[in-house]
């Protein structure tokens, strides 16, 4: 059950980096393009999505 608390926590925390995101990417000023922007919210959704099957594999095997 910590295992599954600490990958909500990651999971949680990058929700609020993809927000973050976002918000540099609409600000004038930002250092981020569009294109790197685009990328890294793929990569983070794909790792929520890992994150996910772990969680459901684990709550399986408890």
């Amino acid at each position: 059950m910590r295992r599954i608390a600490s990958l909500l926590g990651l999971v949680a925390w990058m929700k609020s980096f993809e927000a973050w995101l976002f918000l540099a990417y609409d600000d004038e000023s930002a250092v981020l393009d569009g294109s790197d922007a685009l990328y890294l919210t793929k990569v983070m959704c794909h790792v929520q999505n890992k994150v996910g099957e772990i969680v459901q594999f684990d709550m399986r095997v408890d």
